[in-house]
């Protein structure tokens, strides 16, 4: 169930996502592994700033989570990025 709504919500800005997530959903609403799950769905999309936000509740609702390597994989995938390796 979910997973099928953050499919649909995929194109929606950031902040309407939160609004959706905290007002319109219920915050409370969600488990752990659904926040996990959810940030699964805009990972594999590359919408990594969406995923960060989805393992982070994930975590702060379970601190041992599974989101947490999960998040640990894209602070990896941040810190690989170097702006410098791009403007000599």
């Amino acid at each position: 169930n979910t997973l099928h709504i953050a499919k649909k919500l995929k194109n929606l800005s950031f902040f309407t996502l939160y609004i959706y997530n905290f007002v319109i959903m219920n915050k409370s609403s969600m488990t752990s592994e659904e926040w996990y799950q959810q940030g699964n769905v805009y990972r594999k999309e590359q919408d990594f700033q969406k995923a960060m936000h989805c393992y982070m509740e994930a975590i702060a609702l379970d601190p041992n989570s599974k989101a947490v390597e999960a998040k640990k994989m894209l602070e990896d995938i941040y810190s690989f990025y170097c702006k410098d390796m791009y403007n000599p």
